[in-house]
């Protein structure tokens, strides 16, 4: 599905960008902010229709393309490694939850894939 690939990317894009001689307080918030940020998009996904998901185009996901772009600064100003990253992702992921079938196969798709693998 177009649109789950689409989703698939921002959320790797986030993760990659979000977090050696790390601040490992803000690598923990960074991660659970781009966590917070895969739940809320999870939750606005959950309440669309087939249709409105169909039609699902660039400006849906301004907000949250910005909201990376933040967690990118705020990554870089603690230091975080890709090693932090994936174990404080790994652990807060589990976390996620949705109602539709679509935000499932999202979750699904982050708990067995290696979000770090290019």
């Amino acid at each position: 599905m177009r649109r789950r690939g689409l989703l698939a990317a921002v959320a790797l894009a986030m993760a990659v960008g979000a977090c050696g001689g790390a601040d490992a307080a803000e690598c923990d918030a960074v991660v659970e902010e781009a966590v917070d940020q895969l739940q809320l998009l999870l939750d606005e996904v959950d309440q669309m229709t087939l249709e409105q998901l169909s039609a699902i185009d660039d400006s849906f996901m301004a907000d949250l393309e910005t909201k990376i772009e933040e967690l990118r600064v705020r990554k870089d100003d603690a230091k975080c490694s890709d090693e932090d990253l994936e174990t404080l992702f790994a652990d807060k992921i589990q976390r996620l939850s949705s109602e539709s079938d679509f935000g499932q196969l999202f979750i699904d798709q982050f708990t067995t894939d290696n979000l770090f693998d290019e």
